[in-house]
């Protein structure tokens, strides 16, 4: 080969080009932990969203009750006396009946809660928070006017999420504190890393070697904060 002719300089090139984008890989560690996550608030999200808006939204498809709305047999209002009593005692019925379905309305949701993961906590209160002003808007609009008489649903559902992310949200700080000091001892070691890695790697081996060390170092970064952020 022609002495003049090499392929030294492109291969000088390509390195820096290589060790550039390394060193931007290792220094966006912080970007890669905050996005790792939000992956995990997105996937509890997607695990409970598609039950809770059957839950939340179940005066959509729940059927009118039988006796909404039927006349008594017999004779007129002005001596049915004893259709009256019959159907006041309907009306307590219902009116125990609402009240458990209320009460187990609440159970569940408190219930996802107090065993949410860590990482979930809050992204569960914003989807709370979203379904009771969604509910809130219908009851003030009337929007499921023509399903019949679910008003009591409507308002009941959108009091009890209000409330309850008006109590839980009280618990974030003090969570994002305990999460924070346990994340703190990662983004230490991640920054250690950073301090000691080598930029000026040239033969290929070396480069390899470099690389699959950061690679394992981050991979491990963010397996421990995953570990921390799924703690129920």
């Amino acid at each position: 080969a022609c002495k003049a002719t090499s392929v030294k300089p492109l291969m000088d090139a390509l390195a820096k080009l290589v060790l550039r984008w390394r060193k931007m890989e290792v220094d966006a560690w912080p970007r890669l932990l905050q996005r790792a996550a939000e992956a995990e608030q997105e996937a509890a999200l997607l695990r409970v969203w598609a039950r809770l808006f059957l839950v939340v939204n179940s005066h959509l498809w729940h059927p009118k009750s039988q006796t909404d709305g039927a006349e008594w047999p017999g004779s007129p209002a002005s001596h049915s006396a004893p259709y009256a009593a019959a159907e006041f005692a309907v009306e307590e019925a219902d009116e125990a009946a609402r009240l458990a379905h209320l009460t187990d309305f609440f159970d569940t949701f408190q219930q996802l809660l107090l065993g949410a993961e860590a990482g979930a906590f809050e992204a569960y209160l914003r989807l709370l928070r979203a379904f009771a002003r969604q509910l809130q808007v219908e009851a003030r609009l009337g929007v499921r006017e023509a399903m019949g008489d679910e008003t009591w649903r409507v308002q009941g559902y959108a009091s009890i999420l209000h409330n309850l992310v008006g109590y839980y949200s009280q618990f974030c700080e003090p969570l994002r504190g305990a999460v924070g000091g346990r994340r703190a001892p990662v983004e230490a070691k991640l920054k250690d890393f950073v301090k000691l890695a080598q930029w000026h790697d040239r033969n290929f081996e070396s480069l390899k070697q470099s690389v699959e060390r950061a690679h394992a170092s981050l991979s491990r970064g963010v397996r421990q904060l995953r570990d921390v952020l799924q703690t129920p």
